[in-house]
């Protein structure tokens, strides 16, 4: 069942990062419920070998969507073949100002200057720890807005 027409426009009539925080705790309702194996189809395994590294298929998701770790199990619930989670900073930081991400319908994209809001590598590991998750998670990592760069790689 495809909720996603009728949603789209409760979604639309919110900003943009309004938006995506609404359907991650929806995800995360649908997967909390038992709901997800009726509300959306899961990918099915396609097993793929990368590098030595085992996928359960070659379909993955990209850091950003989640950047503390908040819905690991609810990203799984959709089958994904890997995450990708983060950025996260080593210290917490709020990101830029809002609005920070835009919508361009017409070309169906967004524009994220988000910033690398997030609530700290302490917090993004604990989440993925307690997890359970056992596909490929990889962890996005940058530094915070205030180290100067060329104290980055610390």
């Amino acid at each position: 069942m495809n909720l996603y027409p009728l949603l789209r426009p409760l979604l639309f009539s919110l900003d943009a990062e309004t938006a995506h925080e609404v359907t991650l705790k929806l995800l995360q309702a649908a997967q909390l419920s038992g709901l997800s194996k009726l509300v959306y189809p899961t990918l099915e395994n396609k097993p793929v070998t990368v590098m030595g590294l085992d996928f359960k298929n070659p379909v993955g998701l990209a850091a950003g969507l989640d950047k503390n770790g908040d819905y690991i199990a609810a990203l799984d619930a959709l089958g994904f073949g890997f995450l990708e989670i983060g950025t996260a900073t080593p210290r917490p930081q709020p990101g830029n100002p809002k609005p920070r991400l835009f919508r361009l319908p017409e070309h169906e994209a967004i524009i994220n200057r988000m910033g690398f809001n997030n609530l700290g590598i302490d917090h993004l590991l604990t989440q993925a720890q307690q997890s359970g998750y056992s596909g490929i998670l990889g962890i996005n990592i940058g530094k915070n807005f205030d180290t100067p760069i060329e104290n980055a790689t610390a």
